[in-house]
């Protein structure tokens, strides 16, 4: 079985993600969708934390198949971190937009439970794993050695994380219109690319899972950033928010995305070299 997934890495790891994804979504549909306010107010979202936990194992075990049949290795490298902090600059500056954002949220809109804060840790650890992981390196390993395929599998992978933000929607019967996709969908996918853009570069999953985290943290925990740094309010026009954010997701974050595909080392290049 390994020589033939050594052999069609892509296939095996798209059917891999395919198979994950159905099966942790068939295991969520008891679960209330996290459109629901009443979700977050609830334990409910435990059982959805721990779900991805569960569902991290297995993609990991996949992935570590794909990868140990290309000569590569699960290793702890403080400089590929580095180097995926470093790529994730466009998505830094998005996040401090939406740090200035918080500022002017009412308390009752704000959550400061930190077990939600668990929760994001954990969307941020499964779908990393999922998407840069086991989809993009199986990817990656067949058409990451040359620029065009780099920036190909980049894109892919980034809408099809954007596209599988529908699924809130869809399994929580929420209407879909042009504004999901202009508020919600659409930036998910830059986020994607840009999160894809730092794997490819860096090849460094630890560095995707901690921006993923923490984005989502800002953006779903408000009430926990709020209270760790105190953050003083600003007007809902404040000059970063009306002039600078629209530039950054919409260009900055693609095209750093683009100079990193094309900066990166081809995978083939790092066989035999510590993996993470």
């Amino acid at each position: 079985m390994k020589e033939q997934i050594t052999k069609k890495p892509v296939v095996f790891g798209i059917l891999g993600t395919i198979l994950i994804f159905i099966l942790f979504k068939l295991a969520h549909v008891p679960i209330p969708s996290g459109l629901d306010r009443t979700y977050w107010e609830t334990p409910q979202f435990i059982a959805d934390s721990a779900l991805r936990v569960v569902f991290t194992v297995p993609t990991i075990f996949l992935l570590g198949i794909i990868i140990n049949g290309n000569g590569l290795k699960y290793s702890f490298r403080t400089k590929g971190l580095m180097k995926g902090l470093l790529a994730s600059t466009g998505l830094i500056l998005y996040m401090l937009d939406r740090i200035l954002g918080i500022a002017g949220i009412t308390k009752t809109e704000i959550n400061a439970d930190p077990l939600m804060v668990w929760f994001c840790i954990t969307v941020g650890i499964f779908e990393e794993c999922l998407f840069r992981g086991l989809l993009m390196t199986a990817a990656l390993n067949k058409w990451g050695g040359f620029i065009r395929g780099r920036v190909v599998v980049t894109i892919i992978s980034g809408v099809i994380f954007g596209l599988f933000h529908l699924c809130w929607y869809l399994f929580s019967n929420q209407t879909v219109t042009f504004f999901t996709f202009k508020y919600d969908i659409f930036p998910a996918c830059l986020i994607g690319i840009g999160l894809s853009g730092m794997y490819t570069y860096s090849k460094n999953l630890l560095s995707c899972m901690f921006i993923h985290s923490m984005y989502d943290t800002i953006s779903l925990a408000p009430g926990f950033i709020v209270s760790l740094f105190g953050i003083v309010p600003f007007h809902e026009s404040y000059a970063f928010h009306v002039y600078v954010s629209p530039f950054v997701i919409n260009g900055l974050v693609p095209l750093l995305s683009l100079l990193l595909c094309i900066k990166a080392i081809p995978f083939y290049k790092v066989t035999n070299k510590p993996f993470c």
